[in-house]
């Protein structure tokens, strides 16, 4: 039988604009939310595009989001 030991959620986002993504992450950090931006790019429409590490359901994330 096997056992999840850690898992974690890849996504990648995108937003209208600067103040949309950060709105988004200050929502996270305050829920108290795990997760580890990886990567955020601001696209020549204004838009953002941000990949994001974040915990899946209640499962352990292991080193994932060190």
């Amino acid at each position: 039988m096997k056992r999840i030991q850690s898992a974690c959620l890849m996504q990648t986002s995108r937003f209208e604009d600067e103040a949309d993504f950060k709105l988004y992450t200050d929502k996270l950090k305050k829920k108290g939310d795990s997760f580890k931006l990886i990567s955020s790019e601001v696209n020549s429409d204004g838009s953002v595009t941000a990949k994001i590490a974040m915990r899946y359901l209640n499962y352990e994330t292991g080193d994932y989001l060190d």
